[in-house]
C-alpha cells in the first residue's frame, strides 16, 4: 500500500486515486437532494468520497465488495 493525499491506496492502483478526488460529481448530486439525512453509496473504495460524503449528510452507508479497498477504507476513515 501506498500514502496518496493523505489516504493509504493498494499498490496495484495506477488510476483510481487521480480521479477519486474530483468531488464536483458528488456535490452536484448532494445539491439535488432535498433531504441530507441520509445517503447510500456503493463503491466506497478507500473511503475518499464516503469522508467527503459525511460532511454533507447527517449518515452516510456505503458499500465496498474490495476486501483489500475495504480494509484501506477502515483504515482511512475515522472511527
Amino acid at each position: 500500500m501506498r500514502l496518496v493525499k493523505g489516504d493509504w491506496w493498494p499498490d496495484r492502483d495506477r488510476t483510481c486515486h487521480s480521479s477519486s478526488y474530483n468531488l464536483e460529481g458528488c456535490e452536484a448530486a448532494a445539491k439535488l437532494c432535498k433531504k441530507h439525512d441520509l445517503v447510500i453509496q456503493a463503491g466506497g473504495n478507500v473511503g475518499v468520497w464516503p469522508r467527503h460524503l459525511s460532511g454533507l449528510f447527517q449518515r452516510v452507508i456505503t458499500f465496498e465488495p474490495s476486501i483489500e479497498n475495504f480494509d484501506l477504507m477502515v483504515k482511512n476513515l475515522p472511527s
